[in-house]
């Protein structure tokens, strides 16, 4: 998977976190708590897999491997 693609997966899954932190927030103002806590932690789990995605890239960057 080449650098684009990874940090185009990062965003992708950053929107849907998002996305999903916003259900939670509707779902937290209506008393809904269970449901709160699944969006919540749906967020974090997508979240975290585009983390996993582009952390090679990252790790490039720190460490002045990367070239395009």
């Amino acid at each position: 998977m080449t650098a684009k693609r990874r940090l185009l997966t990062f965003l992708t899954c950053s929107v849907i976190a998002g996305v999903l932190l916003l259900v939670t927030v509707v779902f937290s103002l209506r008393d809904h708590t269970a449901a709160s806590w699944l969006t919540g932690a749906a967020s974090l789990l997508v979240w975290a897999t585009g983390l996993v995605a582009v952390w090679p890239v990252i790790t490039e960057i720190r460490t002045g491997d990367f070239r395009r």
